[in-house]
């Protein structure tokens, strides 16, 4: 029968002792602080992306002046104008049609540029609404204009002006950028 008493253990300080008492209370002590903070994550996720046609698209565009605007084979509208007069001025009215299909309203703007996709400033084409001659270089500025363009089918129709009368050469235009952008919304 063991009696009752008080037992007593006693520990040796060594080196060992102390190195593994200190390790035990800093990991224990990171266990209770940590931040939760990592400083690399990979996920990999399913994504589906599908296509359309300029006319089905979320920017919608849309031949109308069949004599110089066509969708193209890969379904892109596509603008050749030839044939121009020299020294002259050219107009061609309702050429396209841009529609908002998306779901917020946006501002829309056209960019002219080269064959290296820089932008070309001071060329003989101008950018324009059919229904108010609004330029098209530049951001709406009021909630009426018309490339301003809300939800649910908002649309403009686009003229082309070529003016070469004044040194400027229009053949320095080999792209253009549409632009339809939230941020360019006049409210």
């Amino acid at each position: 029968m063991l009696g009752r008493g008080t037992v007593t253990i006693i520990m040796r300080m060594n080196r060992r002792n102390v190195l593994v008492g200190l390790g035990t209370i800093v990991a224990g002590g990171g266990g209770a602080l940590a931040t939760g903070a990592f400083s690399q994550v990979q996920a990999e996720r399913t994504i589906a992306v599908e296509t359309t046609g300029d006319e089905g698209a979320y920017l919608g565009l849309t031949a109308n002046n069949t004599n110089i605007a066509s969708s193209s084979s890969t379904s892109q509208l596509t603008l050749t104008i030839n044939q121009l007069n020299e020294n002259a001025l050219t107009e061609f009215e309702g050429v396209f049609t841009i529609t908002n299909n998306g779901n917020d309203p946006v501002g829309i703007t056209i960019e002219e540029l080269d064959s290296g996709g820089s932008t070309v400033s001071n060329s003989a084409l101008t950018w324009e609404t059919n229904t108010n001659s609004q330029n098209l270089e530049t951001a709406p500025t009021a909630n009426d204009d018309d490339h301003n363009l809300g939800t649910s089918s908002g649309s403009c129709q686009v003229d082309i002006k070529i003016d070469d009368r004044n040194a400027a050469d229009p053949t320095t235009v080999e792209k253009i950028r549409i632009s339809a952008n939230t941020e360019d919304y006049a409210q």
